[in-house]
């Protein structure tokens, strides 16, 4: 082996020593180093210094050259064909931008709707233009970029240039550097014609409408929509000509809206509704409504198909609304949205009123809604209208009142259900606290009110009977516990969260805010120079907690179903609380991060109250570490069976301030880790799910004591509960005044000890009478000295 290993290294050594001397020839002879060759153009093999390899690098330039220039045909192919296209498209954002920077300019600060309507379209417009100034930029750059990548081949030129072996070669090199020229002319060209197509004063033109909108929004949200304005009856006497002069201006010519854009979004609408008809009267009858039985159970008889299929289709009809107003680019797609929002609404009350209530009751609660709902339809027609601010107010005070008066009338007669009472009463007094407003002079937070009223509603209504169905799924297959995890950890929240999302949309879509809440969402709050965080920081953090949630929960039913019949059980349960420990930690480290604690400050507020904190989380500290300590080092585990303070009781929980204990009588004890930790007790599980019990017997003097170990170990062989191994053991205890005592040892599982035990007891009795073994038991003699006198029923009886 020695010898092998030996010759091994000879060969390797002598390939070394053959590679350096190739290497120091090369070196000797003229050849370029290794690093040289490396940083040369032509390869590794080629080099400027040996004139037989001119021709290879010449040719290797050409052709890079050649390379170059077809990118650049394809570029120029590419702008040839879109450039008139584009310079059409500029002129028509140029007309918008006009248009909309002069209608901007003569809308009044009270007209809300109107003024961020036109702040909504200029933002719409810059980010049309910016699609299309995206690409123009990328051809742009590509050119600029080729352009760079090439000034390796001049370099290489001038260098050759300054050879001796120019001389030879300068034809080629010529030829090569004229191509190179041109090819660089050609690219500076073609550079220049697509800056002039990125139309740098139009981009500078929209930057500054788009600053002056945004100025103008927060103005008016800021000056108008929070503040008093005109009050009713100052607009009361005059509102005849208010309303007449709205009437013969009401036709908005300020629109962009055409025939073609018309036709093309009811080309849109029918594209998106018709398949959404055709699946829900196809898959109604056949899957979705089967499945609503299944999950829940209706208050009456009734199926109730009718009202679920005009449901139906008030829901396609909603979504058909919601995905057209993405096309809706510069006119209409709040107005869209606003309607999809009311039918939807609409939709989800009947569903959940059919849920909760049989159809006679549901007939009368939804005659009670309906002047919410008449009232919503009508306050989204006028948005859509874009009504200005003084006839909008002389048409909303009088909605409201008679919504009001409805809604007093239909709550009068009675017969609801507690629940709808409340909610009609709630939304009666939302419908006078918006008339009081409007007429006080606060038209848009009371207009704001009468548009998501009863979206809210409705919204509710059905977050409710999701919830209630969520909740009686759970609780009627318990058994299904990973579907139950998904249904409360991620269904749950995700139908509150989408109501909360829903209504904050309809607000910013109703006054055109998406784009101002995003910068508002997105804007750094700073609190005493201590942490800093965004609206939406929050929302992760929030998002990222249900999620964590839904991961714990499902990978603690995993990892238990895959240990379920694992003698370790306990031990498990013990490593998944630290683990959860552990995550939770570094979920408190990633909120730490978002919200951009600043740990210097961190640190002086801890050393400040530290001394506080020590003395009021003593106990809690203590109890903390306590259980990091039980859990760690495994004397208590959940699940097991253990004796504390005469307590004889299973583990049910450890967590980081007590242990939970359950007796075999039902009670339920918390017990501090600290009293845990300090005081003795027995742990009968700890090292295996059996214990060791003793039976204790006696039997009388003159027993034949074989015969009785015979038949104690005879009982627990009888029973097959009580373990083989250790096997079952009989020893002579001790001798009491009437009786020799004998001990039955056995093992049995823990927690069946009194079961078992009192079945040994009673086979022991059942082989001692069948085999004449007496147990002994105390006897009292009483011993009369002289007579007795006895009285019975009245009569003396003397005893002889």
């Amino acid at each position: 082996m020695r010898m092998v290993l030996l010759f091994v290294f000879l060969f390797f050594a002598a390939c070394s020593g053959l590679a350096a001397g190739q290497e120091n020839a090369a070196v000797g002879n003229g050849g370029p180093p290794a690093e040289e060759k490396a940083a040369q153009p032509g390869g590794d093999s080629f080099s400027l210094e040996r004139i037989e390899d001119w021709n290879f690098i010449l040719s290797r330039l050409d052709s890079q050259i050649t390379r170059a220039e077809q990118v650049l045909d394809g570029y120029q192919g590419s702008f040839r064909n879109i450039e008139g296209e584009y310079r059409k498209f500029y002129d028509s954002i140029a007309l918008q931008a006009d248009e909309l920077r002069f209608l901007l300019s003569i809308s009044t600060p009270q007209d809300v709707f109107e003024t961020t309507l036109r702040c909504q379209q200029i933002d719409d417009l810059n980010l049309i233009f910016r699609k299309r100034y995206r690409v123009i930029r990328m051809y742009r750059d590509g050119s600029a970029q080729l352009t760079a990548r090439t000034e390796s081949i001049r370099s290489e030129l001038d260098r050759m240039k300054r050879l001796p072996q120019y001389s030879r070669y300068s034809g080629r090199i010529e030829q090569v550097a004229a191509k190179y020229q041109a090819f660089r002319d050609r690219a500076g060209r073609i550079t220049r014609q697509l800056d002039e197509l990125l139309a740098p004063e139009l981009d500078r033109m929209l930057e500054t409408l788009v600053r002056e909108a945004a100025r103008v929004r927060t103005e008016t949200i800021d000056n108008v929509f929070f503040s008093r304005q005109a009050a009713y009856w100052q607009l009361f006497p005059s509102q005849k000509q208010i309303l007449a002069y709205w009437y013969y201006t009401a036709v908005d010519e300020k629109q962009f809206s055409g025939g073609d854009e018309w036709a093309g979004d009811l080309i849109c609408f029918m594209l998106i509704f018709i398949p959404l008809l055709l699946l829900f009267v196809y898959g109604g009858p056949r899957w979705f409504y089967p499945w609503l039985l299944r999950q829940t159970r209706f208050p009456d008889m009734y199926r109730k198909s009718n009202l679920f299929f005009f449901s139906g289709l008030l829901m396609v009809l909603a979504l058909a609304l919601y995905f057209v107003q993405f096309r809706t680019e510069l006119s209409y797609s709040a107005q869209v949205y606003q309607f999809s929002q009311t039918i939807g609404a609409l939709a989800m009350l009947c569903i959940a009123l059919a849920f909760r209530m049989e159809r006679g009751m549901m007939r009368r609660t939804i005659l009670l809604y309906l002047p919410f709902i008449l009232q919503n339809f009508l306050a989204s027609t006028l948005f859509a209208l874009v009504m200005p601010y003084q006839p909008l107010m002389l048409i909303a005070v009088p909605l409201n009142l008679l919504t009001a008066v409805w809604a007093l009338f239909m709550l009068r007669r009675g017969g609801y259900a507690a629940f709808d009472c409340v909610l009609g009463w709630l939304a009666l007094g939302v419908a006078v606290l918006e008339t009081l407003l409007i007429t006080l002079g606060f038209l848009y937070i009371g207009f704001t009110m009468m548009l998501t009223g009863f979206v809210v509603l409705g919204l509710f209504q059905a977050a409710i009977a999701a919830s209630r169905m969520i909740l009686t799924r759970i609780a009627e297959h318990a058994e299904s516990r990973m579907s139950n995890i998904i249904l409360r950890h991620l269904a749950f929240p995700l139908v509150w969260f989408g109501v909360c999302g829903i209504v904050i949309g309809n607000i910013s879509s109703t006054y055109h805010l998406r784009s101002w809440l995003n910068h508002w969402a997105r804007m750094q709050i700073n609190v005493y120079n201590f942490l800093s965080f965004s609206v939406t920081d929050l929302l992760t953090i929030s998002i990222v907690l249900l999620v964590l949630l839904f991961l714990l929960a499902m990978a603690k039913y995993l990892i238990f179903q895959r240990f379920e019949n694992s003698s370790d059980l306990g031990m498990v349960s013990s490593f998944v609380t630290l683990g959860s420990y552990i995550v939770w930690a570094l979920f408190g480290v990633f909120v730490l991060l978002i919200l951009e604690v600043k740990y210097s400050s961190l640190l002086v507020i801890l050393g400040g109250f530290s001394v506080g904190f020590g003395f009021a989380l003593k106990e809690v500290l203590e109890n903390f570490i306590s259980g990091i300590i039980l859990l760690v080092g495994q004397q208590v585990r959940p699940g097991d069976e253990i004796e504390f303070d005469g307590l004889y009781a299973k583990v049910k929980a450890v967590s980081f301030r007590a242990t939970v204990i359950e007796t075999f009588d039902g009670s339920v004890i918390t017990l501090p880790n600290t009293n845990v930790l300090s005081k003795d007790f027995r742990n009968w599980t700890r090292r295996g799910s059996r214990m060791r019990r003793d039976l204790h017997v006696g039997v009388a003097y003159g027993s034949d004591l074989k015969l009785v170990r015979q038949t104690l170990l005879d009982a627990a062989a009888a029973l097959p509960s009580i373990y083989r191994q250790p096997p079952p053991e009989v020893y002579c205890s001790e001798f009491q005044e009437s009786a020799i005592d004998f001990t039955l040892r056995v093992w049995v599982r823990t927690g069946a000890q009194v079961i078992v035990l009192s079945t040994l007891r009673e086979k022991v009795a059942e082989l001692f009478d069948e085999r004449s073994i007496s147990i002994p038991f105390n006897q009292l003699d009483l011993h009369v000295e002289g007579p007795v006198r006895l009285e019975h029923a009245g009569a003396e009886v003397k005893a002889p």
